[in-house]
């Protein structure tokens, strides 16, 4: 599935960071991972999002195709550690 190689950035507050994940594929969906990221916080959570739903967000430009938060897309596999050490540098 192409989604889960890629990050998406979320239009939306110019204050907030905030990047998914497509992590999984259920029947009518995806299992996805949000990362937001405050001044001096990171939120981070996986959640449900329906493909109907996915599909309109990334065909409206609310969901951008982009890069990962945490830098080489290379390391996905490292990137809950990458996610929580840029949380800890931000706190």
């Amino acid at each position: 599935m192409q989604q889960s190689e890629h990050w998406y950035r979320v239009k939306g507050v110019s204050e907030i960071e905030t990047y998914i994940r497509v992590i999984g594929e259920r029947d009518h969906g995806y299992q996805i991972m949000i990362a937001s990221f405050y001044e001096d916080f990171c939120r981070e959570s996986t959640e449900y999002i329906s493909r109907h739903l996915f599909e309109a967000c990334v065909r409206t430009g609310y969901l951008i195709p982009g890069s990962p938060p945490y830098g080489d897309e290379s390391d996905a596999s490292n990137e809950s550690d990458e996610l929580r050490e840029r949380a800890v540098a931000i706190g």
